[in-house]
């Protein structure tokens, strides 16, 4: 059994030779046309953070392209509204008085 199967140092191959059935798997090569449609797909989800980090990506890949700029500007937009808009909600509860709170100041 050991003689059917190839091992490791079994490549007997003269140097600078390389076997023929030896593939090669194929790099993926990030594209700024993926970044913008993936971009733009997180979007739609509302997940303004991984569409901010696809578009801050494709700026690196393609930084003449115009709809970088327009859906970075586009997420970024919403994502600091909505981080805004989250200290405030933050704010607000910590002076609001809860239910509980409310009932003991009313019977005094």
């Amino acid at each position: 059994m050991d003689k059917i199967l190839a091992g490791v140092d079994d490549d007997n191959q003269p140097q600078g030779k390389k076997r023929k059935l030896a593939v090669k798997e194929p790099e993926h090569q990030e594209t700024s046309a993926e970044d913008i449609e993936v971009g733009k797909y997180e979007m739609e989800r509302k997940n303004w953070k991984a569409a901010l980090s696809r578009f801050e990506s494709a700026m690196v890949l393609a930084p003449d392209e115009p709809e970088v700029y327009w859906g970075w500007q586009r997420a970024n937009g919403i994502w600091v509204i909505l981080l805004k808009r989250a200290a405030i909600t933050r704010k607000w509860l910590s002076t609001t008085p809860t239910a509980s709170m409310a009932k003991r100041r009313s019977r005094h």
